[in-house]
């Protein structure tokens, strides 16, 4: 299943021995029709007008059943000895380099829904209804009593996800359960017969938390920061000066103003900000939470969302080729290099540096064009990822990170970069023996003398 070399997509199916255990991966691939493979997509806070927790697509896939090997279980050709419902589907993304060294990317677990899978006796072709692993969550309530009054709302969390239907499909463990605040729940039968999929909802929206899932199955939940401890993703332009371009398109660029509020009000206190008010109006964001009746903790919920997000920022979509985008995730950070388009005046010849001088005849500095320029020192998070496995693209819609209207950029302390510096003075060494202390400079990184900013 591959429409460029080097590069293809495996289906895995782990079919159910038993109703509560499951037998051995079996590869599917061959039996998986290219066109019945859709795009996958995972997301936290990317809907318009609105923040979220997580979301991931569930998708469908289309397979030949000539020999009946996909029917259910009352056919003895079948594949599923306990039935088709909640079979394990995993695909994955191979690479190979010149060596034919082998390299393999999960880009989606998700389970079979009996309910959804339809089958064409005249064409052969099944229809699989893939749900994602969160669907485990979607169809669990939480028990009447499960959370007790005054219960911190990372126990409540770690309750209801500890149970034997999510656990025989996700990991969970109270060491990945760690929200960006943790208060106590003063109401705990709010909870009670509450499908737990709604009631995470709720919990990782008052602790500004998001929930994911990794490589490993195991359930991650952790504030909406970005990731800082992880590599960054470097993309650049089709004028990139050293021609590392790897971005095929750029969509959807606006200001954030959609995901901005000057006021959360929770219940009924309300958190806002009097000067962005001014800048940007009043824009207010409102949350009943029957579970909290401390004002003060309502208190500090509405002023941590809104310390979230009560500036405008950066949003944009990048396609990019899935090989770009293999390894990074959700909150990973991404720096983008989109320079303007250069190009020269008639007659003329596009400069080259350390050749080119002021009002040379021949190669004058150029013209330059486009309605988008992106600096490098701009820092983003990845909020949403889409993977298409028939264009082998991945498109990432990304948000400037930070919660002020100045904050956002790549802390890059003792340098002064082109066009972006850092907060503080920065000044031209004087009287110095310049040939003692550097080398000649290369174009956006001269020598500059940095001040801390206090």
């Amino acid at each position: 299943m591959s429409a460029l070399s080097g590069v293809r997509y495996q289906v895995l199916f782990t079919p159910k021995a038993s109703i509560n255990s499951y037998g051995t991966q079996i590869d599917v691939t061959d039996r998986i029709r290219l066109d019945g493979l859709q795009k996958v997509k995972r997301t936290i806070d990317s809907g318009d007008y609105g923040f979220g927790v997580y979301t991931y697509d569930d998708i469908n896939l289309k397979g030949f059943n000539k020999d009946g090997i996909f029917n259910t279980q009352e056919d003895t050709r079948s594949m599923f000895p306990a039935g088709r419902d909640g079979c394990k589907v995993t695909i994955v993304f191979k690479q190979y380099d010149n060596e034919d060294n082998e390299t393999d990317t999960i880009v989606f677990n998700g389970l079979i829904n009996e309910e959804a899978t339809r089958l064409d006796v005249v064409k052969d072709i099944i229809t699989f209804k893939v749900l994602s692993l969160t669907s485990i969550i979607r169809n669990t309530k939480v028990p009447a009593g499960l959370i007790s009054s005054g219960t911190l709302a990372s126990a409540a969390m770690l309750s209801i996800l500890s149970t034997n239907r999510i656990e025989q499909i996700l990991g969970v463990d109270a060491l990945n359960i760690n929200p960006g605040i943790d208060y106590a729940i003063d109401v705990g039968t709010a909870f009670d017969n509450k499908p737990a999929k709604s009631a995470l909802d709720e919990l990782l929206l008052s602790t500004n938390s998001v929930m994911t899932i990794d490589s490993s199955l195991n359930v991650i939940i952790r504030s909406r920061v970005e990731n800082l401890t992880r590599p960054i993703l470097y993309l650049y332009g089709k004028s990139d000066g050293l021609g590392r371009e790897n971005i095929i398109n750029i969509s959807n660029y606006n200001s954030g103003f959609h995901r901005m509020f000057t006021s959360v009000l929770v219940n009924d206190t309300e958190a806002s900000n009097s000067g962005l008010s001014q800048d940007y109006g009043v824009r207010q964001s409102i949350f009943q939470l029957e579970f909290i009746t401390a004002p003060e903790t309502e208190a500090t919920i509405a002023q941590t969302l809104l310390d979230e997000f009560k500036a405008p920022k950066i949003e944009l979509e990048v396609q990019v080729p899935i090989r770009t985008a293999l390894g990074f995730d959700l909150l990973d950070r991404v720096s983008i290099n989109y320079p303007l388009r250069a190009k020269p005046p008639a007659g003329t010849f596009l400069p080259v540096y350390d050749v080119a001088k002021y009002d040379d005849t021949l190669t004058p500095y150029p013209l330059t064009y486009g309605s988008l320029y992106l600096a490098p020192r701009l820092s983003f998070k990845i909020i949403e990822i889409v993977e298409d496995p028939k264009s082998f693209t991945a498109t990432l819609k990304i948000r400037q990170v930070g919660s002020d209207v100045f904050d956002g950029v790549f802390d890059v302390p003792g340098n002064s970069l082109y066009d972006f510096a850092v907060y503080g003075d920065s000044v031209y060494i004087e009287n110095t023996d310049l040939s003692v202390l550097w080398n000649p400079s290369v174009y956006g990184a001269g020598l500059y003398e940095y001040t801390e900013y206090e």
